[in-house]
């Protein structure tokens, strides 16, 4: 039997650090040459939500209606998950679950395009353990991302100059997802224990992912990529985004 992929986008960010350039807008609704940073993310990951006819979900929480708002006018085909506070990474994904469950999730930040083949990455996911997958690429400047270093064939987050940057990507599974939920929260992963998440401690991209060793899929030093994070970026995804998407129509 196939198994199940549900594709999470994380939008919920505030977008804090590129406010002065989009306005009170949701970074995933960002003009990328006047078009909606949306329209491009959805042309990049088309090819992996025909595998096995995957979800796509959307876990959002700051400014929603906006977003909402969009996905309704423009009818596209996919579900949703609204974050009532700001649960962080970790949390965000938690939740998208308990709505969406499924046997396997690709997550993916709201903010993020890089040049892959992620059907083939799915595909290693799958020959590999129940271990999750992160999603990496070399770079020889690293001043901003977190980095991980390789040992014996895993990654372990190291710093922020580690020559393995973090593209916010990664693969899971819905057993894993559980079993690091039950490790952190000592609770059950259902709705009423997650109704409880604002008693246990937040869990960032680190806590999540990395401090064990852990697999990961690194990308050649010459992917594309890029996000609109921070206001530089932003002005370099005008040019860069179509190139990597490979243009809008």
């Amino acid at each position: 039997m196939s198994k199940k992929l549900n594709v999470i986008i994380l939008c919920g960010g505030f977008g804090t650090r590129i406010k002065s350039s989009i306005g009170n807008i949701p970074k995933i609704l960002a003009p990328i040459n006047q078009i909606p940073f949306i329209d491009y993310f959805l042309k990049w990951i088309d090819p992996v939500l025909n595998i096995n006819n995957a979800q796509l979900i959307f876990s959002i929480y700051y400014n929603y209606s906006k977003i909402l708002n969009y996905i309704e006018t423009h009818r596209i085909n996919c579900k949703f998950t609204i974050d009532p506070q700001a649960y962080g990474t970790f949390g965000a994904v938690c939740n998208a679950a308990l709505d969406h469950p499924a046997d396997n999730y690709l997550i993916l930040n709201g903010d993020t395009i890089f040049h892959a083949d992620l059907r083939s990455i799915y595909k290693v996911f799958l020959e590999q353990t129940e271990d999750p997958l992160l999603i990496l690429k070399k770079t020889d400047q690293n001043d901003r991302y977190g980095g991980y270093q390789l040992e014996n064939g895993k990654f372990i987050f190291s710093n922020y100059f580690a020559e393995n940057i973090s593209l916010g990507a990664f693969f899971i599974s819905n057993s894993e997802l559980i079993n690091r939920w039950k490790l952190s929260t000592k609770s059950e992963f259902n709705l009423k224990s997650f109704s409880e998440f604002d008693k246990f401690p937040l869990m960032n991209d680190n806590d999540c992912l990395g401090l064990e060793p852990i697999n990961g899929y690194c990308l050649d030093e010459n992917t594309p990529f890029i996000d609109i994070g921070i206001k530089e970026s932003f002005i370099r995804a005008q040019k860069e985004i179509p190139f990597i998407v490979g243009g809008y129509n």
